[in-house]
């Protein structure tokens, strides 16, 4: 037996021998192996087969999970923390569980190692500061919440890490005693309470500061700007929707302060100082901070890289999916891929907010990888009868890296795709930076059966370029196809290309199909395909189950 060999049956005993918990996945969440302790852990048998990851936890681990485990791994490839394992024939138990994964080229996990330590009392004691839990809203009580707090100044004070305090007030709250008994007051702290519970990650504290006042301990933030986002985050879940209560639904008006920690702080003074902050607010109530050196005077409208990177690792930066339709059958033959920013601010912002910002970023290689996997798993999702095609956009930077083709097949293998059914998305703007090097990477791509689709198409020239350059597929500007429906010499530009593309052997398809109006205009002209509202609005991939086949 060779070393690795032997080495590897040392680790498979102690795996198999030992009391913790360890499990392997797949790609996609299915379970591949248990050890016996996790069986045992979980009652199931040796030889089950049809356990997934979510099958590992309470629903709220679960979701805390989607929410926050996967998007770090999908980021760094591992997490650990304290988080609820299902156990069998009980409740669930509290377990330091370390998870590590495989990141693919599209930054994916392919597959991933699971460990699981159950926590004995003397753990949760040490974690909790043996704290007492408030009978009310089931968060830590006001003694315990300063101990974790304490805990945290500390290490800031020790540069280990840089921690917020943010404090939500139910205003009123003297007139919602005098109005209601006091049975509906407590109803209306314990919901709040439950919601910013929800909000926290497992590293922050979430305390009841006193009868009207609840507080969230941010801890390791990046930045002031970071804990003013997840301050207004706060701010909006506690104050919307309405709080259910016996006496009916009751809307609360809640203020929010946020501090930062001074050299010496002790809890008291933080908590005071985020107070303060609220004496300041005007009666609708917004999040204000005190922090002297804080980043707040920068535009909320700005974007930066750094936020841009948060957000992903936090789940913001979505993958969308919009059917693409035949107009001939009216069936769906694919889908493409795209991508929002779910920024906290601004609301969701389409690619083309951000997308200049990362295109000379590695961040942009992952971004169009990411958007290809999740589209591919739609088309798994989605299949029915004649393969389906998946369309998604690659920057010049993803189309640059020598390895490109290999990812690609990488990711058409891990969902039972051929090359033959990738369309590969370049904007037109490609045709003005045209280069040797560019031109040979393409070949290489087509010569692996993928085919290139030139997109934002508006002239005859443009047809005629995407032909001498190679593309298979022209996709029409959207403002080509709205003006064509409403201008007789547009629509004559529209049909112009069309022809011209057809002479040529090229699909033509049709974007931004939102009126009937467009969607004949389109069809006269003689496109072959279409995308748009008309036909399927974008949606998130992770909803795309399995819609009918006919569309539009």
């Amino acid at each position: 037996m060779d070393r690795g060999a032997e080495v590897m049956a040392q680790l498979l005993a102690f795996v198999e021998q030992t009391g913790d918990f360890v499990g392997v996945s797949d790609p996609w969440g299915r379970i591949l192996y248990l050890n016996p302790a996790a069986q045992k852990r979980l009652g199931v048998v040796a030889d089950a087969t049809e356990l997934t990851i979510a099958d590992l936890f309470p629903l709220e681990s679960f979701r805390f999970y989607y929410d926050v485990v996967r998007p770090q791994l999908l980021r760094t490839g591992e997490w650990s923390g304290e988080v609820l394992v299902n156990a069998a024939g009980g409740d669930p138990i509290p377990m330091f569980v370390s998870t590590t994964a495989r990141l693919g080229p599209g930054g994916e996990t392919n597959g991933g190692v699971v460990y699981a330590h159950e926590l004995s009392q003397i753990d949760l004691d040490r974690i909790s500061g043996d704290a007492e839990v408030d009978e009310v809203t089931g968060l830590l009580s006001r003694p315990a919440f300063d101990d974790r707090l304490g805990f945290a100044l500390a290490a800031s004070d020790h540069g280990g890490e840089v921690c917020a305090l943010v404090l939500a007030e139910i205003t009123g709250w003297n007139d919602m005693i005098e109005t209601h008994d006091v049975l509906t007051a407590s109803a209306v702290i314990r919901a709040l309470g439950r919601r910013i519970a929800r909000l926290a990650r497992t590293i922050d504290i979430v305390g009841r500061v006193d009868e009207h006042r609840l507080g969230l301990v941010l801890r390791s933030v990046r930045s002031h700007g970071e804990a003013l986002r997840i301050a207004r985050t706060v701010h909006e879940s506690l104050s919307d929707p309405p709080v259910t209560t016996v006496a009916g639904e009751m809307t609360v008006r809640i203020s929010c302060g946020v501090a930062f920690p001074e050299p010496g702080d002790d809890p008291a003074a933080m908590i005071q100082r985020a107070a303060t902050t609220m004496t300041l607010e005007t009666p609708g109530g917004t999040v204000n901070v005190y922090a002297p050196h804080a980043d707040t005077d920068r535009p909320e409208a700005s974007l930066t890289m750094d936020d841009f990177r948060v957000a992903l690792s936090h789940g913001r930066v979505k993958p969308y999916a919009e059917p693409i339709v035949d107009l001939g059958s009216g069936l769906v033959i694919g889908y493409r891929g795209l991508v929002q920013w779910h920024h906290l601010t601004l609301g969701n912002l389409d690619a083309d907010a951000f997308i200049g910002m990362i295109a000379e970023t590695p961040l942009a290689n992952q971004i169009d990888l990411y958007i290809a996997r999740e589209t591919a798993a739609v088309l798994v999702l989605t299949e029915r009868g004649a393969p389906l095609c998946l369309y998604t956009p690659v920057s010049k930077r993803l189309i640059a890296d020598v390895r490109t083709e290999e990812y690609l097949s990488e990711i058409a293998g891990a969902f039972f795709l051929s090359m033959h059914q990738l369309r590969l998305q370049l904007d037109r703007s490609v045709l003005e930076d045209w280069t040797p090097g560019l031109r040979d990477a393409l070949q290489s791509l087509r010569d692996a059966g993928v085919t290139l689709v030139l997109t934002g198409a508006e002239h005859v020239s443009d047809v005629r370029a995407a032909d001498d350059h190679g593309f298979g597929e022209v996709h029409l500007a959207q403002e080509r196809v709205h003006a064509a429906a409403n201008d007789s010499d547009a629509m004559r530009v529209l049909t112009d290309m069309v022809r011209l593309a057809h002479d040529r052997g090229l699909v033509v398809a049709a974007t931004g199909v939102e009126r009937p109006e467009q969607r004949d205009a389109v069809i006269a002209a003689g496109c072959d395909l279409a995308s748009g509202d008309i036909y399927g609005a974008p949606v998130p991939t992770e909803t795309i189950e399995d819609p009918d086949a006919p569309a539009g």
